[in-house]
């Protein structure tokens, strides 16, 4: 009886001790703040959420909320498979950083030393880049004419060479001179990879990083063999908790070294506690791992890192792919990260990682001497991972171009906001009392802007003066407004033609010569009105082969309509009533011609 008496005893100790520690858990802050966020979000702006939280090497909450499918109302775990977007980067990261571990890989030499020469020549760069300066953001790639996302494999690119040559971005700035995010500067970087180790990337990542931390849910390359029952369904939010799950979004990338891989919640813990709290020779000596964390300067900010941004003491990535939004945040001092997969493009629940993490814009001293005059950073902006060179690029920059003013008030007005200058070229946000730097334009050695970098980590670049929102509406109304003239004028230069044709004396003022330069500017402009319509209505999608197809007929037509006003215009030299007629005709031409050239609805080459 004593022996029972004191084994209930030990029982009663043991569960009292316990007891405390269950109920401290119940109550930590870190849950506390995951539950607000998710009673927040999911079933509002999120079908379904799995959320990981670490701290001190133990996992706070590992848990799926709503559902991964809302047709089968299946619920969301932690081994639900997402797409997460530019969360991939990292694995190119510390791909790149295990080759120059082991001495094959010099991160700073220039990449031409490891590709092919060929590749190289047809690459075209107009500064060498080193692959720290791709793994960085830092090697001044603008934005890419395709999106590279696509829904069928069938439209799968045979390799990375392919998918990087398909379209060559152009570097807005020389490298080293500001952070701009680009997957195919990312990409680039795999290919690197591939190149030095003679390894698909693929195989390589697998084998060297997902194999050894266990993280076997992890695709790097998704394909329709590849899904599984655990694929999460991606959906689009359209309002008041409703969501358009019609169809099972599934969407692959051309560059997925950057932006294409899926993985769950799981997995990611574990590739989330090698980050933290390293320890894994097998995968990177820590010394290495060291410089994933290693911040390089944009301007007074530093943000930018070898596969994350680095906000204060924290590190963040997010990722988003349309239908899917993931993120990912740590502070390696304190031992604590979380992460977030949610099944829908757009999620506020994404950017709690960085809250609980504490995530703040990281600024360096601050330069000295006097304030510049405002009015030298007058002008239009564009985010730098955007791109003009097409029709869909310079609408999407009609809609979003960012005008800066200098006002009389004393500020200066950059898109919505208003600034106040606090150091030479460095900006606070007026509004805020902090005073703490959110802006800075960055200048060459002549003194002329070459960038506007945010704490946040956005770039953008000055562009030319006709791209300020009141001048490129004007021209875009001006080439619509053409485009409408001149098919009027071609149907009815027709109509008059064929009922009027017998009754005229003069053979020359019948002569369908006379009628064949209306003709082809009418068919030109209804060309540019289809082109227009695909655009606008499938927006980047709209860059495939059928609308480059039809730019290479507007290019055609706007060529032969050119040629036709050339001899109508000769061969009417004697009759002046006819001449003057098309001359003023040939003038409007030319002017539409320039106009329909201007909006990129014309292919003259990539």
């Amino acid at each position: 009886m004593r022996r029972i008496s004191l084994l209930l005893l030990v029982l009663l100790l043991t569960v009292g001790a316990l007891l405390p520690a269950f109920a401290a858990e119940a109550h930590d802050p870190a849950v506390a703040a995951v539950e607000a966020a998710v009673g927040d979000t999911v079933g509002v702006d999120t079908p379904g959420a799995a959320v990981i939280v670490l701290r001190g090497g133990t996992v706070v909450l590992a848990e799926g909320f709503g559902y991964a499918d809302l047709d089968e109302r299946s619920p969301v775990t932690t081994d639900t498979v997402f797409e997460i977007g530019e969360l991939s980067t990292g694995f190119v990261a510390v791909a790149a950083l295990q080759l120059s571990a082991a001495g094959s890989l010099d991160l700073d030499r220039d990449i031409a030393a490891y590709l092919p020469a060929d590749f190289m020549a047809k690459l075209g760069l107009t500064y060498p880049v080193s692959t720290r300066h791709l793994l960085t953001g830092r090697a001044g790639f603008g934005g890419r004419i395709f999106d590279a996302w696509f829904r069928s494999d069938a439209y799968r690119f045979e390799s990375l060479e392919e998918a990087l040559l398909s379209d060559i971005p152009e570097q807005v700035v020389a490298p080293g001179t500001c952070y701009i995010t680009s997957p195919f500067g990312v990409t680039l970087a795999a290919y690197v990879v591939e190149c030095v180790t003679g390894m698909d990337y693929v195989s390589y990542a697998t084998e060297h990083i997902l194999a050894p931390l266990g993280m076997t849910h992890t695709v790097l390359d998704p394909t329709v063999d590849s899904a599984t029952e655990r694929d999460a369904v991606g959906y689009k939010s359209v309002g008041g908790g409703q969501f358009d799950g019609e169809r099972k979004w599934r969407r692959y990338s051309g560059l997925y070294p950057a932006c294409g891989a899926r993985s769950s919640a799981a997995d990611l813990s574990l590739w989330l506690e090698f980050l933290l709290y390293g320890g894994r020779s097998d995968v990177l000596p820590d010394a290495y791992r060291a410089e994933l964390f290693v911040g390089l300067k944009n301007g007074v900010f530093t943000p930018a890192t070898p596969g994350f941004v680095k906000q204060g003491a924290c590190y963040v990535s997010r990722g988003q792919t349309g239908f899917f939004a993931a993120s990912l945040a740590f502070d390696p001092a304190a031992g604590q990260g979380a992460l977030v997969l949610t099944n829908v493009g757009e999620s506020k629940l994404t950017g709690f990682p960085a809250a609980l993490c504490g995530a703040a814009a990281s600024v360096d001293d601050l330069p000295e001497g006097d304030l510049i005059d405002l009015k030298k950073f007058r002008g239009a902006y564009n985010d730098a991972t955007g791109e003009v060179r097409t029709f869909v690029g310079r609408i999407d920059v009609m809609h979003n171009v960012t005008d800066c003013t200098a006002e009389k008030d004393g500020f200066l007005h950059f898109g919505d906001k208003r600034y106040r200058q606090i150091a030479p070229g460095v900006f606070a946000d007026a509004d805020e009392d902090d005073g703490t730097a959110a802006l800075q334009f960055l200048l060459d050695e002549n003194g002329k802007v070459i960038a506007a970098v945010t704490a946040e980590g956005q770039t953008f670049v000055p562009l030319p003066f006709y791209y300020a929102k009141g001048i490129i509406n004007a021209l875009f109304g001006a080439m619509v407004t053409l485009s409408g003239v001149f098919l009027l004028m071609g149907v009815y230069g027709v109509f008059r033609w064929c009922t009027r044709r017998k009754d005229l004396e003069d053979e020359e003022e019948q002569s369908f010569r006379y009628v064949l330069p209306g003709i082809l500017a009418a068919v030109l402009a209804l060309f540019v009105f289809i082109e227009m319509l695909i655009a606008f209505r499938v927006g980047a999608s709209a860059l495939s082969t059928v609308f480059f197809a039809l730019s290479v007929v507007a290019l055609l037509l706007g060529t032969c309509t050119t040629v036709a006003y050339i001899v109508a215009f000769i061969t009417s030299i004697l009759d002046r009533k006819t001449h003057r007629r098309l001359a003023l005709n040939a003038i409007l031409f030319v002017l539409y011609a320039l106009l329909v050239y201007f909006w990129g609805l014309c292919y003259f080459g990539r």
